[in-house]
């Protein structure tokens, strides 16, 4: 019943017994929308694969925006994000997570607009119920923006119902 949202979608396939890899995922995914006076544009492509313990996945965004604080023009955003996971015994997994983001789309030109950040961390798994994870971030943003540039231990506790 949105109005706005003209058109979305996503599609995978899932392989499953590949030589070599256990799993391989692919897919994609496209919106737009489109309120008076703006609108935005976004598709991605995503996907991951298993190596005996190890689960690699990885996903590129692109995303472009219309509206009065763009000046009506097209500015792109390119939007990258990949993780690791190694899972060393059944009940603890090890993570590295890598983000990035260039708010221009502009690859070529790495002034102050792109970020990226970075995270290791372990997550065991207790039970089915709870999982405890701890992380560290590393943030390199944008120069001028001292929370995209700042190092973080998060410890979380997830309950799952």
């Amino acid at each position: 019943g949105d109005t706005d949202v003209q058109v979305t979608g996503t599609a995978s396939a899932m392989f499953t017994d590949v030589p070599l890899v256990q799993n391989v995922l692919i897919g994609g995914s496209f919106s737009h929308v489109n309120p008076p006076s703006a609108s935005t544009t976004l598709f991605g492509f995503f996907g991951g694969f298993n190596l005996e313990r190890l689960t690699l996945l990885g996903e590129v965004d692109f995303r472009y925006d219309d509206n009065q604080i763009t000046g009506f023009e097209d500015v792109g955003t390119f939007i990258a994000y990949g993780e690791a996971n190694y899972l060393f015994f059944d009940w603890l997994n090890a993570k590295f997570v890598f983000n990035y983001a260039d708010d221009d789309g502009n690859l070529a030109d790495r002034v102050n607009d792109s970020e990226n950040r970075f995270a290791v961390g372990l997550e065991p798994f207790i039970n089915r119920f709870f999982q405890p994870r701890l992380f560290y971030y590393v943030g390199n943003g944008v120069r001028n923006n001292a929370s995209h540039n700042q190092s973080v231990l998060l410890a979380q506790l997830h309950f799952f119902f």
